[in-house]
């Protein structure tokens, strides 16, 4: 086993072969399963990033509207209401909700699977409100005050005087201008949501790169959470990319600036 893993080589002779192996796409082979990594993160890893996008949605879809409302009602029930509902959202854990929701919706009302398996939107929905719940909490936050700071502006004030109608000010003119600083948190979050798709992937039993980690790591199949691992890093680093290109995309003098 000591020869097979190339553990009686020194570290630096085996750090390149396997970065060697990395750029061929070969991780090595799960001394388990006696499968290689790369085919399990590639049966896997379809399975994570729906469930990732699917929470990305939820928390976007629920803070957005919050945030705006929030800040268009400031300072009355509807913006006290709508904080309380952020507090809950970034307070309340992610596993206990889960469990709580498995017990509601799927044991008690029994209005669809409560956990276990890979189908139909009936799978998804549980564990991917539960995954953009706490990401949906700090959106609203910082939607609301990003609009507080863009509302005050003299060209939002223009923009009223000019007659133009309030959905035009608010979505056309405020919320673009305030959406730097919440792309800007929702990209950075992405590597949070992989990390916590680790915890729903268990608490669900969905079968993707999480659940798989967790597995490996209850049987030390080191070359299967190696390879898990690095697949988490390259999915942080092109949410990272992802949230530069959207600057470019949200603020026009960026592009100018590229383009000089």
């Amino acid at each position: 086993m000591r020869n097979a893993l190339g553990l009686d080589r020194p570290p630096h002779v085996r750090y390149f072969e396997w970065l060697g192996g990395v750029f061929q796409g070969d991780l090595g082979r799960s001394w388990i399963t006696n499968r290689p990594v790369s085919a399990t993160i590639l049966e896997r890893l379809p399975r994570t990033i729906e469930l990732c996008l699917a929470g990305f949605l939820f928390s976007v879809a629920i803070g957005l509207p919050l945030g705006i409302v929030a800040a268009l009602k400031r300072k009355t029930k509807t913006d006290y209401t709508a904080m309380g509902i952020a507090l809950f959202g970034v307070s309340i854990p992610n596993f206990w909700l889960g469990i709580m929701l498995i017990f509601i919706f799927g044991v008690w009302l029994g209005w669809g699977p409560a956990t276990g398996g890979y189908g139909g939107p009936e799978y998804l929905i549980l564990p991917a409100l539960v995954l953009g719940t706490a990401l949906s909490g700090t959106t609203s936050r910082l939607t609301r005050s990003a609009m507080l700071d863009v509302l005050s502006q003299d060209y939002i004030r223009a923009a009223r005087a000019k007659g133009l109608r309030e959905r035009t000010v608010v979505y056309t003119h405020a919320l673009k201008n305030a959406a730097i600083p919440i792309a800007t948190l929702l990209f950075m979050r992405l590597p949070w949501i992989f990390g916590g798709a680790i915890v729903i992937e268990m608490v669900f039993d969905w079968p993707g790169m999480g659940l798989a980690m967790i597995n490996a790591i209850h049987t030390s199949d080191f070359l299967v959470i190696q390879g898990i691992a690095l697949m988490f890093v390259v999915l942080v680093i092109i949410a990272n990319m992802l949230a530069d290109i959207s600057y470019a995309y949200l603020n026009p003098r960026i592009r100018y600036g590229m383009r000089r």
